[in-house]
């Protein structure tokens, strides 16, 4: 009987040990994968921290070409419309000029068609006496 005690208590003991191992087993594979798990995460706001970073790169690239493309479209606004001025302006002027030549040479055709009046009243004259 007492070898049967001893056998049993040999066997509780084996199996406490076992027990002990199996617990210890457990605790570090559950810290290796709660090692792992708090290393994703980690990585996982790493890579949200990456592409907030990125987004926000873009969107200033993209705002500060947005601008510049304005500011670019207004200056050749500018420009067109101070060349159109500048082309309508010159458009005056030559409008003046030529309405000044139009009427100096109204002025001539009409003093012309006076002298050749008077110089064709002066031959009938002439043919008459």
């Amino acid at each position: 009987m007492i070898q049967k005690i001893e056998d049993l208590k040999s066997k509780c003991d084996t199996s406490m040990d076992e027990l002990t191992q199996s617990k210890i087993d457990f605790e570090r594979e559950k810290a290796l994968k709660d090692q792992k798990l708090a290393f994703q995460e980690q990585r996982i706001k790493e890579y949200h921290e990456q592409m907030s970073n990125s987004i926000e790169r873009y969107e200033e690239r993209l705002k500060s070409e947005k601008e510049e493309a304005s500011k670019t479209l207004q200056e050749r606004i500018a420009r067109i419309q101070q060349e159109k001025e500048n082309v309508e302006t010159k458009y005056e002027q030559k409008r003046k000029a030529l309405k000044e030549l139009e009427k100096n040479v109204q002025q001539s055709q009409s003093q012309f068609e006076r002298e050749k009046a008077v110089q064709n009243e002066k031959y009938e004259n002439l043919e008459r006496s």
